[in-house]
């Protein structure tokens, strides 16, 4: 049997991307934006692939994007959801969709119900689950774990923080406060109720905000205004 030629491969690939796969079960891309369609079953994409709903298997070379994604979302670039329930592994990154601030910044919102794993970077403004990164991890109100080996940050963490470098609970709104542990060689919390193990462990707001080592916190959260 005489194998099949790579480069007829990829034609036929780029040939069915370039008319579209009518079925939603399977659709396949080379670079395609179809922003109204769903896909149930499977998303296949070369490049490039845009497309509302996503559920069931996501994989792709380069670009992953949708509104929301149920099921598992795999590349080695990266993936791009306003909101997954399920399993997100990006090569590079996986980070939101649509607007919000970061640190100043506009970074955009989505939700994350699950697994985050990225080669450098996770960004999310609500998560719960677990957040693996080769580098940094980046949300806003988390509930779960989140490992890195530089950075971890969160404005309000119920979990657990693990980094051979830097843990980050910045309060934002009342009641925010890092719950749970914070084990990295720099641990800082604006308000613990937890434990930090570390070097250097800073809570911003208490009559004596550095403890090596071991440090243990029982507050209650960020205040509201006036209060």
């Amino acid at each position: 049997m005489r194998p099949v030629p790579y480069s007829a491969l990829l034609t036929l690939l780029l040939v069915v991307s370039l008319v579209g796969c009518s079925a939603s079960s399977v659709r396949l891309s080379f670079w395609r934006s179809d922003k109204d369609a769903d896909v149930r079953g499977m998303r296949l994409n070369v490049l490039y692939a845009e497309h509302e709903d996503v559920a069931g298997l996501d994989l792709g070379l380069g670009l992953n994007k949708c509104w929301t994604m149920a099921g598992i979302q795999l590349t080695p670039f990266i993936n791009v959801t306003h909101s997954i329930r399920g399993i997100q592994i990006g090569g590079v990154a996986n980070l939101p969709f649509s607007g919000w601030n970061y640190f100043g910044l506009p970074v955009p919102f989505n939700e994350v119900v699950g697994v985050q794993v990225s080669g450098l970077l996770n960004v999310a403004t609500d998560f719960t689950g677990l957040e693996l990164s080769g580098l940094a991890n980046l949300t806003d109100k988390g509930k779960g774990v989140q490992a890195a080996p530089v950075f971890n940050s969160a404005t309000d963490m119920a979990g657990i923080q693990i980094s051979l470098g830097y843990n980050w609970c910045a309060a934002s709104y009342s009641g925010d406060r890092m719950t749970g542990v914070q084990i990295g060689l720099i641990n800082r919390a604006e308000y613990l109720r937890g434990v930090q193990i570390g070097l250097i462990n800073i809570v911003d707001h208490r009559s004596v905000p550095f403890i090596p080592f071991i440090n243990v916190g029982f507050s209650r959260g960020k205040k509201r205004a006036g209060g």
